[in-house]
């Protein structure tokens, strides 16, 4: 479920970017107050991604995340907080609604995940 945090929570994760992020297409889910609802990465990184969806999040809140690795079948369900919402990206920035979320509390199996996932995206991108 999306948590709403408060400034008395933990502190957020710095929301300027501080790794590459890499271009990709990956379906996620996670659950809301109406259930369970899809949406696709636009871009990921070590540090977080790039989800399009038209959810009203808001920066701060807190959720799981499920990624759906298509390559290997493989689900892999984090921890994330929304670290910046794009409601209405500019035409120039080629980004569906959205929002970017920062990983948290990544354990070492899922930050060799994540970076192999990053390793694709570059691969593809290079052809």
């Amino acid at each position: 479920m999306i948590e709403r945090c408060t400034s008395a929570d933990t502190e957020p994760p710095p929301a300027r970017r501080m790794t590459l992020r890499v271009p990709t297409s990956m379906m996620v889910t996670f659950r809301d107050e109406r259930g369970f609802a899809r949406a696709y990465l636009r871009n990921i990184s070590a540090g977080g991604v790039y989800i399009a969806t038209g959810h009203p999040f808001e920066k701060g809140d807190r959720f799981s995340l499920t990624l759906h690795i298509a390559r290997t079948g493989e689900t892999l369900t984090l921890r994330v907080q929304v670290v910046w919402v794009n409601p209405q990206p500019s035409p120039q920035s080629g980004l569906d609604p959205g929002i970017g979320v920062a990983w948290l509390d990544l354990d070492p199996a899922s930050k060799q995940v994540i970076k192999s996932i990053v390793r694709r995206a570059l691969d593809d991108l290079s052809g």
